[in-house]
């Protein structure tokens, strides 16, 4: 049964990932773009051992599915970021720490985006907000404070 792909492949691992309490969970549409793929699956996890966890449950169920990987990344000790290569899907699993640093949503911010949440139901995600970036803080002009004795 490895008749999942591109849109039906990414829901799949969005519900997946959605199943073991992945946060966050969002779906890119990269098919109009020159991308390494037609989709990607971002998803938050909680700790180092759900992140792992994350991955082997979605490994595992699309095995069952006749879904191999064709390739990981980050599966060092320690990584916050890990990548599963499913061709026409990639599933990038972050701590909340390494995915606000990357943050891949602000650089495809141009594609269609889907947010999937706990409900098991995807949502159409019509804009992203974009972070505030604070303005650095104006000295003010004028003599130096004097210290008090």
């Amino acid at each position: 049964m490895a008749s999942l792909a591109g849109k039906e492949l990414a829901r799949e691992i969005a519900r997946l990932a959605s199943e073991k309490k992945a946060g966050n969970i969002l779906i890119m549409d990269l098919r109009r773009l020159s991308a390494p793929a037609e989709f990607f699956v971002i998803a938050t996890a909680l700790s180092s051992p759900h992140l792992r966890g994350l991955r082997d449950f979605i490994k595992q169920s699309l095995e069952t599915k006749g879904l191999r990987m064709l390739h990981a990344d980050g599966l060092v000790e320690g990584s916050e970021w890990l990548v599963l290569d499913y061709f026409d899907v990639i599933v990038h699993l972050f701590s909340e720490r390494k995915r606000s640093y990357f943050d891949l949503e602000d650089l495809y911010s141009d594609v269609p985006m889907e947010a999937y949440g706990l409900e098991k139901k995807s949502t159409p995600v019509k804009a992203l907000p974009k972070k505030a970036k604070k303005a650095p803080a104006k000295k003010k002009k004028g003599a130096p404070r004097k210290r008090r004795s």
